[in-house]
Formats: structure tokens, sequence, C-alpha cells
């Protein structure tokens, strides 16, 4: 059954989320969640043996390595990141088709598998003061930055919905990256835990 916060025919076809604008609580909204925009990504999987063959092909491509440590990204301004997602295995994400081109020709089959998972994810941009009390209300990860820091990325659930969570901006933000077929129902949940703090959402200026 659908929310009626939410209106189920009007959802963005690039990202999955609504194209309209929601605002609850008290203003100013001390949390934003905006719609991320198309993202791709695709998952690099390499083998114990290939990993550190892996790790310096993605260096060279990148800029930068793998993360050393789990639920970790690392990554640069212009939008590539690489996210951990599992031993031996990292997402490579980013809004640049030539970019991570680059990166997957640079990865021999016999080294990873490579696979594309862009178009079964939303991604939901939460900012604000109060962004991490309200996912706290929702996901069970302890989000203090001493545990979920700036460059913090881990799998979890949010109402039930499996999520990955990746901090951004020095950890002012943190994205939710959702199951495309979930994102408005979580969507609608987010803004009625986060009434309480004044929450709006914000979606793509351009259709």
């Amino acid at each position: 059954m659908s929310d009626p916060l939410i209106d189920p025919t009007a959802i963005h076809p690039a990202t999955g989320l609504p194209v309209g604008t929601v605002t609850l609580g008290p203003t100013p909204a001390q949390v934003t969640l905006a719609d991320g925009g198309p993202q791709r990504i695709v998952q690099i999987a390499a083998w114990p043996d290939t990993a550190a063959a892996v790790s310096r092909r993605l260096r060279e491509a990148v800029g930068v390595a793998p993360p050393a440590l789990a639920n970790r990204w690392t990554g640069f301004g212009d939008g590539v990141r690489l996210i951990w997602n599992g031993p031996y295995r990292w997402w490579l994400v980013g809004t640049d088709p030539a970019r991570t081109d680059a990166v997957m020709a640079a990865l021999p089959p016999d080294q990873a598998a490579v696979t594309e998972q862009g178009a079964g994810r939303s991604v939901l941009r939460a900012t604000g003061p109060n962004v991490r009390d309200l996912l706290a209300k929702l996901c069970p990860l302890d989000l203090h930055p001493g545990v979920f820091p700036a460059d913090g990325a881990a799998g979890t659930v949010v109402h039930h919905v499996s999520v990955r969570l990746v901090t951004a901006e020095t950890g002012q933000a943190v994205e939710l990256w959702l199951p495309r077929s979930s994102a408005p129902s979580t969507l609608a949940v987010l803004l009625r835990a986060g009434a309480e703090y004044g929450v709006t959402y914000a979606p793509l200026s351009s259709f």
C-alpha cells in the first residue's frame, strides 16, 4: 500500500524517487532529503590471489587505492569513489560513464568479476544538523562520528529495508543507497520520522 505522502504516478524515471517536494514539521527544516541523481554502480569482485593486483590497477585508474579497512570508502571530488562492499569487493560509483568505463577497461576478466548494479539503486542524500538523529530512529548502527566517520560506508537496514549508508562531505552528509523498488516507501518513512526536527524532500530540478 502506497503512502499518501508520495504520489506513485510521479516518479523520476532515472532515479526511482518522487518528483514533488514534501515538507513536514517546523521550519526551517533541520534535515533535507534530496534525490541524489542517477549514479552508476559497478561492483568489482576480486579473488584472494588477485586482490593485490586489482587494488594496484584501481589505484592507477582512479588515482587512489581501494579502502584498506572494512566499511570505508576512498575517492575524489569529481564523484568517482570506491566503496567497500565485502572482502575483496568494492563498488565503483560515479556520475561520469567515461570515467567508470576507463576503470572497468583496466581490469582483466581473469582478475576480477565486474558487474553493473546501478539500475537497481536509488540514492537519497541526507543533510542537516539532525541527520544522524533521524537515522538513529530507524537504523541499528551506531552512527556516532567516532564510530561511523567521515569516510564510513556500511550495510544496514532502515525500517526493514536493506540499505548502504555512505558518509560524504567530511561526515556532514549521509547518502542512503536504497533498492529502487523500496525507495519511495522508505522516503515516506524517513519524512514521517523526521517531522519532529523539520524535514524537507528536494527532488531533482529537471525531469
